[in-house]
């Protein structure tokens, strides 16, 4: 492959979002001989690889590792036509903008089921565990509404929370204050988990910023229980 071709995709790749040090290439040959320059992303299964005819340095293929289960890489089109460096490089921005970039987002996000299973620890179930199906006195909800407050508050502190994300987050603990009027302590347990797993998902956290969101919420409201003698 001519070395001006392998600085084109390099520069498509400097030109997008990704860090061009995440990457590292090598020359060789795949499982059918044929000479092949690979681009892979970090230690994961993510390839881009071109080849180039045995007849002209112009004509070049190229195939990638898909976004589907076991992340299998496409077949060249080898028996059918051969592309320019601008078809490659188009082909290569288009996957890193939309698979490898898919396949990132999904490697970072938090896992909202298994945060679920932890979700209880936020209030134990030792701290309701007296009359759990009472409802709550006037002081009781006052200081849970204090605790909300300071829960906003934090996400405010610890966050990137925009305008629009103020407006749901403040949705979702309406809610959560609203139902204090309603619901009973194990009712409410519930949903101030989901509340929780809410928030964790529409402000996009990726799994160590869920796990601070877990905590703050643990700090506070397990604080504002034990006040109130549980």
């Amino acid at each position: 492959m001519l070395k001006r071709d392998k600085n084109r995709l390099l520069e498509v790749i400097q030109l997008s979002s990704f860090d061009v040090r995440h990457f590292h290439v090598n020359e060789t040959l795949d499982e059918n001989d044929l000479s092949v320059f690979v681009i892979t992303y970090k230690d994961t299964p993510f390839k881009f690889t071109v080849t180039t005819s045995d007849f002209s340095y112009y004509d070049l293929d190229y195939r990638r590792t898909l976004m589907a289960p076991g992340y299998p890489l496409s077949e060249f089109s080898l028996a059918e036509s051969w592309h320019d460096i601008d078809t490659i490089c188009e082909a290569l921005d288009f996957w890193l903008q939309n698979e490898l970039k898919d396949y990132i987002e999904d490697l970072n996000a938090p896992d909202l089921w298994a945060e679920l299973a932890s979700g209880p620890s936020i209030i134990s179930d030792s701290q309701f565990e007296e009359d759990t199906i009472s409802y709550f006195s006037a002081e009781e909800k006052k200081q849970i509404k204090i605790a909300i407050n300071r829960f906003r508050a934090r996400l405010i502190e610890e966050f990137q929370v925009t305008q629009e994300h103020l407006k749901l987050i403040d949705r979702r603990l309406q809610y959560l204050a609203n139902a204090l009027d309603r619901l009973n302590r194990f009712d409410w347990k519930g949903v101030l988990i989901s509340t929780v797993l809410g928030i964790s998902t529409a402000l996009s956290l990726d799994t160590e910023q869920g796990k601070v969101l877990w905590n703050i919420a643990k700090e506070i409201f397990s604080q504002a229980i034990r006040l109130l003698g549980y």
